[in-house]
């Protein structure tokens, strides 16, 4: 049962991001300077955060805690 939990959680976590990079992919198609800038940020956030959310969740597998 934890070992299906956690693959679910790392693919909710997987498509969240795939979601966020698209919606910054949208903001960047926007014509404000503001919104471009905001999009750019979104994206590099979640390039910088994707990578340690899908460690600790693989962490959590491996590793027991009672």
């Amino acid at each position: 049962m934890r070992e299906k939990f956690v693959y679910a959680a790392l693919f909710l976590v997987f498509c969240g991001a795939i979601y966020l990079v698209t919606m910054g992919m949208n903001l960047i198609n926007q014509p404000s300077d503001l919104r471009v800038a905001g999009g750019v940020g979104l994206i590099v956030v979640v390039l910088l955060l994707l990578p340690d959310a899908l460690r600790w969740i693989w962490h959590h597998k491996t590793t027991p805690h009672n």
